[in-house]
């Protein structure tokens, strides 16, 4: 969800907002927002900043392939959760399919949908990443 923020709180820095999430204690909870909080391996650290430094330098091509896949919407239409799920799923698939299959891709990223998105989500989502899945595969 980093990448969420990152869409809203474009006055604060990369650097910033992850190290925010790389303090936080494992015990703690967040009362504003009822979620809960993980202290993160230094391999958690390096994955996390691979992906956000990833989709942010490639997030015109990948919101090339969010468009090309996402059937009669627009970029600006699709909402801000699933915009972010779709980056984050599509970079780990294009770039990084060697370290998660595709298919864990796929399904972590349909179930964060769903519990973050809207009702529409999961089945926009799961649409949008197994029509992106196919091509790489070349099923038709």
């Amino acid at each position: 969800m980093m990448l969420f923020q990152l869409e809203f709180r474009q006055d604060v820095s990369i650097e910033d907002t992850l190290a925010q999430y790389y303090t936080i204690d494992i015990e703690s909870t967040d009362e504003e927002e009822n979620l809960p909080k993980v202290k993160l391996s230094e391999s958690d650290r390096k994955y996390i900043q691979t992906v956000v430094d990833g989709v942010i330098k490639t997030k015109s091509e990948i919101d090339g392939i969010i468009a090309l896949y996402a059937k009669g919407w627009t970029l600006e239409r699709i909402i801000k959760v699933d915009l972010s799920v779709l980056r984050f799923c599509i970079y780990e698939m294009k770039y990084m399919s060697d370290e998660t299959p595709l298919a864990v891709s796929i399904n972590e990223a349909v179930e964060i949908s769903k519990k973050y998105g809207t009702e529409k989500s999961r089945s926009f989502v799961n649409g949008v990443l197994s029509s992106y899945y196919k091509e790489l595969k070349g099923v038709n």
